[in-house]
């Protein structure tokens, strides 16, 4: 998280993290984002209270990647804390989970979109 000039907190999204040793952070909105693959959400970040939408983005990259996303996992992220508020918050956006993001996405919800689609 960066702080603005005017005391206002910046999250930047983060679209990859390094893949090995030496390897940069990739974030959403450069030139090399357009290079990652990326998970169809079927909501926008202000959509939803950000650890719904934080919850939503685990699970729906799980289901991109075919693993399962746990809340013991989930729980670990700051913010959240135990895994009873991890279970609440996957069955606060269970619905979303399944729905399909956009009829450009294939099989386990992997975007095929070009940028300007995102």
């Amino acid at each position: 998280m960066e702080e603005v000039a005017d005391g206002v907190p910046l999250v930047r999204m983060v679209s990859q993290p390094p893949q090995r040793p030496g390897d940069p952070w990739i974030f959403h909105g450069t030139a090399e984002d357009a290079l990652v693959p990326s998970t169809c959400i079927p909501a926008r970040p202000g959509d939803l209270p950000s650890d719904e939408f934080a919850a939503l983005a685990f699970i729906r990259t799980h289901m991109s990647r075919g693993t399962e996303a746990l809340p013991e996992e989930f729980a670990k992220h700051d913010g959240i804390d135990s895994v009873g508020r991890a279970r609440q918050l996957f069955e606060a956006v269970a619905e979303l989970a399944q729905e399909k993001g956009c009829g450009t996405c294939p099989s386990a919800h992997l975007c095929t979109r070009v940028d300007e689609a995102r």
